[in-house]
């Protein structure tokens, strides 16, 4: 949001695990956080994760990939260059 601002310290905590969702986080395999910048500047940005595939996780979410979050302007290319790096990357994980 414009004018919003994290620290640095906030932000990567949050990249690395969500200590806020005990229920969901544990079952995150991996993640992953793509980042279209220009000069310096972030256009957009997308966080992704992806589900491991074990018994302790429920069955619809097994080995399931999704976007947690995203961040653009819906007219900026960037933004759309950074959804074709997602599906490549959902892609790449087999889901």
């Amino acid at each position: 949001m414009p004018g919003w601002g994290f620290t640095p310290a906030h932000i990567e905590s949050r990249l690395h695990r969500n200590p806020d969702q005990m229920l969901v986080d544990p079952w995150v395999a991996e993640r992953r956080t793509l980042c279209a910048v220009e000069r310096g500047i972030v256009l957009a940005a997308v966080h992704l994760r992806r589900y491991a595939t074990g018994p302790e996780v429920r069955e619809d979410d097994r080995g399931s990939g999704e976007v947690a979050w995203a961040l653009h302007d819906p007219g900026e290319p960037a933004a759309a260059a950074l959804r074709r790096e997602v599906r490549l990357h959902l892609a790449a994980w087999g889901v």
